[in-house]
């Protein structure tokens, strides 16, 4: 999405009382700021691969909304091997709300590029999961019909859903009712 795209669904966001939540197109200190500035209330922070990454990246938020910035909600997007290796040093910055796996990106980095289900990708996002909770913050994954369930139940409160999915969900639904409607002509 563009700048303008993000700076609408902030204000669309805002009307109806929800929290607006960018992923910058990168994490240099420009780009954090330039979205701060809208006024977005969250930010997902990616391929933070230790602490210190995620401390200056927070640096950033403190400067641009230095009145506000413990509103923000920081989001971690953990998605790659280092960042694994140092999962607890980047959960255990109080700053941090979420820590979000991102398992598509975290599959490549793997060895097994787009295959979320490999038994050792799964291993790797329960730990990341059970880190983050172990650690009182707030633990995010990729879900789907399939396993939303699962995740909540364990206590994931950060769900993403892919928009195209929910939305193709949704319209399969849609044509499977229309499609399965008697015809009405006489």
């Amino acid at each position: 999405i563009t700048f303008k795209d993000a700076e609408e669904m902030h204000r669309a966001a805002k009307s109806i009382g929800l929290t607006s939540i960018v992923r910058p197109e990168s994490n240099e200190n420009w780009a954090i700021a330039r979205y701060l500035t809208l006024g977005i209330n969250g930010i997902m922070l990616t391929y933070m691969d230790n602490a210190k990454m995620v401390q200056n990246a927070i640096s950033q938020i403190r400067q641009t909304r230095a009145r506000d910035h413990s509103d923000i909600l920081v989001i971690v997007n953990l998605q790659t091997l280092e960042g694994l290796r140092n999962l607890e040093e980047i959960v255990s910055v109080d700053e941090v709300d979420v820590v979000f796996v991102g398992p598509g990106d975290l599959s490549g980095e793997m060895g097994y590029p787009g295959d979320i289900y490999h038994p050792e990708v799964r291993s790797a996002i329960e730990r990341v999961l059970n880190v983050t909770i172990q650690k009182g913050k707030i633990p995010g994954a990729l879900v789907d019909v399939t396993n939303v369930e699962y995740y909540h139940q364990k206590g994931v409160r950060y769900l993403y859903h892919h928009i195209n999915n929910f939305l193709t969900r949704g319209a399969d639904e849609f044509l499977e009712l229309v499609r399965d409607e008697p015809s009405k002509a006489h």
